[in-house]
């Protein structure tokens, strides 16, 4: 059982996470979007490891293409519950039918990420720090048409707190059912890494199955809340499917 002492911190941290601007004066409400993610690792030994995730998002309830990503990265495992990360993200990006520009975009981004986990009672506790370089895709207008011109440069800061417990284990040892959430803040940065603005906020509840060691599906529900410009937000309710499966080198 949670200590009292836990349960308040618990709370003050995610309560602090999911605060919203109260200056806001408009939120955009947007349809329920359906993202899949397949999560692949290869551990080549007990202090590397490469991994790689695959996404494809929707716009709409399983229709309209809106964003595809792909993400490999090469691990160092500190100790058994820390590993620090060295990855690359591609990202192309195509506008909803209700965007004022109907232009593809894309984004690289290279990123340093630290996630560390632990242990409180049956709960498993991880928190992931990520460090994002990125280059976007200058969306510009030459005066008869659309064009991407160029790459914008930016940083940004990303912080998850993620929750998850076991809560049925079957006859066979391996089979377990488990609930996971969490929640992640995104914060923009300066050219010296400085925070300047909110920009992002993802809050996560879901279930899964844990097949075995290597292999798990989960099934959940994300709100988005997204900076969009001084005084104005979107909202967004997401359904995710995620499988992971990972490998080991013999």
């Amino acid at each position: 059982m949670l200590s009292e002492k836990m349960k308040n911190i618990l709370l003050c941290i995610f309560t602090l996470f999911t605060i919203v601007p109260v200056t806001a004066q408009e939120v955009v409400d947007n349809d329920l979007r359906t993202w899949l993610t397949l999560l692949n690792r290869l551990t080549i030994n007990e202090k590397w490891s490469v991994t790689n995730e695959v996404h494809e998002r929707t716009n709409q309830f399983f229709s309209e293409q809106g964003q595809f990503l792909v993400r490999p990265s090469i691990d160092y495992h500190l100790t058994e519950n820390a590993e620090f990360s060295f990855g690359y993200s591609y990202i192309h990006m195509s506008p909803a039918n209700d965007d004022i520009i109907q232009l593809d975009n894309y984004e690289h981004n290279v990123w340093e990420q630290l996630n560390f986990k632990f242990y409180v009672g049956k709960f498993e506790i991880q928190n992931r720090l990520r460090q994002e370089h990125r280059w976007v895709g200058n969306l510009s207008n030459n005066g008869s048409e659309n064009l991407v011109d160029g790459t914008n440069y930016s940083n940004r800061f990303r912080f998850r707190l993620t929750i998850s417990r076991d809560i049925y284990e079957f006859k066979n040892k391996k089979t377990r059912l488990f609930v996971n959430a969490f929640d992640e803040l995104w914060i923009n940065q300066n050219s010296r890494l400085l925070p300047t603005e909110f920009t992002r906020n993802w809050l996560y509840v879901g279930a899964g199955i844990t097949f075995d060691k290597n292999t798990k599906l989960q099934l959940g529900y994300m709100g988005q809340f997204e900076y969009i410009s001084i005084n104005k937000y979107s909202s967004t309710p997401i359904l995710l499917a995620t499988i992971i499966k990972n490998f080991k080198l013999r």
